[in-house]
């Protein structure tokens, strides 16, 4: 813990006990462990509060520097839109072709289905009699 061994631990406790005596030792004691139980609270509350002050301020860095790179791109786009070369490669002409979409085939209806799977029951119309 602080670099102390199990026999210096045992020589402390004896020159309290001397010092302080029986009857006092579990007082000094119990003290003691409350004092260090409040020193490493604070110490916690202490590193937590400087973690999160120092994720902040990498946040806000982060943030700005994304800002930057987005403000240099828009000054680079403008700058090109004003020379004419934006956007990069040159603008397709209104009557280029676009993308050719081929069609699919509509699916079959659910009679056909039946009449090529056998395992499948017939669909048939209702008749104006069964309404």
């Amino acid at each position: 813990m602080f670099g102390i061994g199990p026999l210096e631990i045992l020589v402390v406790l004896a020159v309290g006990l001397v010092v302080l005596g029986p009857r006092k030792l579990p007082e000094v004691a119990r003290q003691v462990g409350k004092l260090y139980g409040e020193v490493r609270r604070a110490t916690w509350e202490l590193r937590s509060t400087l973690d999160a002050e120092i994720h902040a301020e990498e946040r806000e860095k982060r943030r700005l520097d994304a800002e930057d790179r987005r403000n240099k791109f828009r000054a680079e786009r403008e700058a090109a839109k004003a020379a004419g070369e934006w956007p990069p490669g040159g603008a397709a002409p209104a009557d280029a072709p676009g993308p050719t979409v081929v069609p699919e085939e509509a699916p079959a209806p659910e009679a056909d289905l039946a009449a090529t799977d056998p395992g499948l029951p017939a669909v048939t119309e209702p008749k104006a009699s069964d309404a």
